[in-house]
């Protein structure tokens, strides 16, 4: 887990977006290249690992960190729709105590002209 940690923290230091662009859609095979050698030359002593295996960890890592930033967002976006919701409702309620209140008032009027009449 710290040796991913690592390797992608490496690859963010050669400014790749981590979360916000894919790896093989996203970047150039001559960037992604460039990449992988400089992960390698700083790893090579460390871990030992091959460039293939580096490359799989960065794809994997990238995947991974993409589809949590994607997944929070929805999660944001449903949120505020399902707010945005509860505060329609308030105003459908609010509007609709208004409409209760102006019958009352037209009832109100309508018995005052009825007992005006019975007293004319």
């Amino acid at each position: 887990r710290s040796r991913e940690q690592h390797i992608l923290g490496i690859l963010q230091d050669q400014g790749f977006p981590l979360g916000e662009r894919t790896w093989i859609r996203d970047t150039e095979e001559k960037e992604r290249r460039r990449i992988i050698e400089e992960i390698y030359r700083q790893t090579r002593d460390l871990y030992g690992y091959e460039r293939s295996l580096l490359e799989v960890i960065v794809r994997r890592g990238a995947y991974y960190l993409m589809q949590g930033r994607l997944r929070r967002l929805r999660r944001s976006k449903a949120h505020q729709q399902h707010l945005a919701g509860n505060n329609a409702t308030v105003t459908m309620s609010e509007h609709e105590d208004d409409v209760g209140e102006e019958e009352q008032s037209s009832r109100d009027s309508s018995e005052d002209m009825e007992n005006k009449e019975d007293t004319e």
